[in-house]
């Protein structure tokens, strides 16, 4: 009797170790996956298409983005060029990487710049499937991470990858906007390639998927992986958007005051905009 108690106590002790293992090695790959390297500057033209539940295109964004990440801040600028109901609405998100950041937007229609609130942030960004925070990188320590499938095969648009499927569940009640995801990590390279919703019922809600992942070479000669063509889909709905960059340049520098609130007021001094005729298709 004794040598059986030992063993199912030995073989607890493997269980609690396995699930202490994998809750391990999901964080660490997600935490890897944050601190993917990134361009210091980036440029992009970037076509938004608005897809109905049949599959029909709405409407089509064209958005100048403007980019910088330098001492861990991250700084991004949505210029929106068409169709003329948006031209001219400037958005700024500044953060420090994974960390809540602010988020500030210009309404031409206002003529003013206000601060996107706390509560706003699961809302839609500019009737788009993203809410405000999609676009933001999530701070891993604000979740736990479950380890679902350590060598997981998936097909994202024309590509196979070996992935990680790691299970994201706020600490926080309430913190997020979802109960939880299930992130799908391509091994080679890190990156999130396809990523699952639940809403707070814990019934699936959206998708996002990298349907297209290349690897860009910059300006000074360092590549990069680039998340070329996405698609948020809202499983609910049966709505689409599809984000496709056009056109990039990266590593080339931007002036700081094109990243603050007095540029999304006037939308002056771009000299970045000189750089336009580099973009790469």
């Amino acid at each position: 009797m004794e040598k059986f108690s030992k063993f199912f106590a030995m073989a607890s002790l493997i269980a609690v170790s396995s699930v202490g293992l994998f809750a391990d090695e999901a964080y660490d790959v997600m935490k890897k996956s944050l601190n993917i390297e990134t361009p210091n500057y980036s440029q992009s033209e970037i076509l938004v298409d608005m897809i109905d539940k049949n599959g029909n295109v709405e409407s089509t964004t064209v958005i100048m983005q403007y980019g910088r990440d330098t001492n861990d801040l991250i700084a991004t600028i949505f210029d929106f060029k068409s169709p003329a109901n948006v031209k001219n609405t400037r958005y700024l998100q500044s953060e420090k990487r994974g960390k809540m950041g602010d988020k500030y937007i210009y309404l031409p229609s206002l003529r003013t710049t206000r601060r996107v609130a706390a509560t706003e942030r699961q809302k839609s960004f500019m009737g788009f499937d993203y809410a405000y925070d999609d676009m933001s990188l999530r701070d891993v320590d604000a979740d736990t991470h479950e380890m679902l499938d350590a060598n997981e095969t998936r097909k994202v648009g024309n590509t196979t990858y070996n992935c990680w499927s790691i299970k994201s569940t706020p600490k926080k009640k309430n913190d997020g906007g979802y109960s939880y995801r299930i992130t799908h990590v391509d091994k080679n390279s890190y990156i999130p390639v396809f990523i699952e919703f639940f809403d707070k019922k814990k019934a699936p809600l959206k998708t996002w998927a990298c349907t297209e992942l290349r690897q860009s070479t910059s300006t000074i000669g360092k590549k990069y992986w680039i998340r070329w063509d996405n698609m948020m889909t809202n499983l609910q709905t049966g709505h689409s958007t599809r984000v496709h960059l056009n056109k990039q340049v990266l590593d080339v520098e931007q002036p700081d005051r094109l990243f603050t609130q007095n540029w999304l007021n006037t939308g002056k001094y771009r000299r970045s905009e000189e750089h336009t005729s580099e973009l790469q298709s």
